[in-house]
């Protein structure tokens, strides 16, 4: 084989490869999302600690973040499940000297029961019902936003689907860890983040 030849070769196989290569954040990322998404619904919730922002990590404490989870969880009047996200979209890494950032959007589920409200409710008028319904939807959708919240007759659970926007941060843009970006923490969030992720 020519020298031409093997040069238009390496060429070729270097330009198929390189695509690849440049889409290893995005595989790693989801992967990793998940991964933490799954020990939230198991309930590992110090393990889950791991795939935290390290920098979120020194402004809200490790053990008061296990403390919320945990006061949810174990919870007597509240039944909570986490489904699985679904990556909507994942933006170009962006390099920063002490780390590369990826900001991503993902659709985020999962269902809430309320022990109080389904025994009051399986004794209720339809009327009231219909009240009380539409008073547990207003208040989860005063937090989530609006159309954001369904009621499962059956099941007696409260839906929530949203779509939220995360960043994922990596210094080897493999071991990502995560930081969800809620509005109402803009100005703490801003000392964790690069500003043009807002």
């Amino acid at each position: 084989m020519s020298l031409i030849n093997k040069g238009l070769i390496f060429f070729i196989l270097i330009g198929f490869t390189h695509p690849l290569r440049a889409q290893d954040y995005k595989i790693s990322l989801e992967n990793r999302f998940l991964e933490y998404y799954q020990l939230i619904q198991d309930h590992k919730i110090e393990k889950s600690m791991d795939y935290v922002n390290d920098d979120f990590l020194k402004v809200f404490s490790k053990n008061d973040l296990v403390k919320i989870f945990k006061s949810i969880y174990e919870n007597p009047l509240l039944e909570f499940k986490v489904e699985r996200p679904l990556i909507l979209g994942i933006e170009g890494l962006k390099k920063y000297p002490r780390s590369d950032y990826v900001k991503f959007s993902f659709s985020d589920h999962f269902q809430v029961r309320y022990s109080k409200f389904a025994k009051a409710y399986d004794t209720a008028s339809v009327s009231l019902k219909k009240i009380m319904r539409a008073q547990f939807i207003k208040g989860l959708e005063s937090k989530f936003g609006k159309g954001t919240v369904q009621y499962n007759e059956e099941t007696q659970y409260f839906q929530v689907h949203t779509e939220k926007t995360a960043i994922g941060s990596s210094k080897d843009d493999k071991t990502w860890k995560f930081l969800i970006l809620e509005p109402e923490k803009k100005s703490s969030l801003e000392k964790i983040i690069p500003k043009e992720f807002f």
